[in-house]
């Protein structure tokens, strides 16, 4: 279970706000008496009922998983990363997720075809958000696949599990989503590694 914050919040000060965050330096007190006047807190305008901000969702395709190259605005550098993005007004997480493959990658699957591989804070020390991960088994590609239309997207690729290792060795998959969820994929599968695919 998760304990509730026993931080004093002294006072709150937004200092910034775009279509998707609200920004705010807080001045907190804590137990031990430690004072911090500048502690940084980035809250998302949209959550589900749920609390859920965001969500990830790793295609498959038979036994290859779908991949995009991103380059990443603030870190400047590539890597490859599921599909991922907020939680609309109104929307589940599995609809978003559905909505997210379709956006980024042209590919199709249904809610019943989805399987929850578990939540993550991204940052917990920064943002009050969470992500649900997901898996989406039986992608069908459609009209599109593969059209990449979002910033910093390069290009979407599918790589057999062995790849995937190779990857992972490399250090190209830096994306805590994406980690997570092909952990959890793995773990569900009892994936042994590598020659198995």
């Amino acid at each position: 279970m998760v304990e509730p914050s026993s931080f004093n919040i002294v006072s709150r000060r937004k200092v910034f706000q775009n279509s998707r965050f609200d920004v705010f330096s807080d001045h907190l007190e804590c137990p031990d008496g430690t004072v911090v006047k500048d502690y940084l807190s980035i809250f998302p305008l949209v959550s589900s009922q749920e609390g859920i901000t965001g969500v990830a969702v790793l295609p498959l395709l038979g036994h290859r998983m779908g991949l995009l190259s991103v380059n990443r605005h603030p870190m400047g550098q590539e890597g490859w990363e599921i599909p991922r993005g907020f939680v609309d007004a109104g929307e589940s997480p599995g609809e978003a997720a559905v909505r997210e493959l379709r956006e980024e990658t042209g590919l199709e699957t249904s809610l019943a075809l989805l399987l929850p591989v578990g939540t993550i804070s991204p940052d917990a020390g920064l943002v009050k958000g969470q992500i649900r991960l997901f898996v989406a088994e039986s992608c069908q590609e459609v009209g599109g696949s593969g059209k990449i239309n979002e910033l910093g997207h390069r290009s979407f690729q599918y790589f057999t599990f062995s790849e995937i290792e190779h990857l992972l060795d490399a250090e190209e998959i830096r994306d805590p989503s994406t980690l997570v969820s092909i952990l959890n994929f793995f773990r569900k599968r009892n994936w042994k590694g590598s020659g198995e695919h």
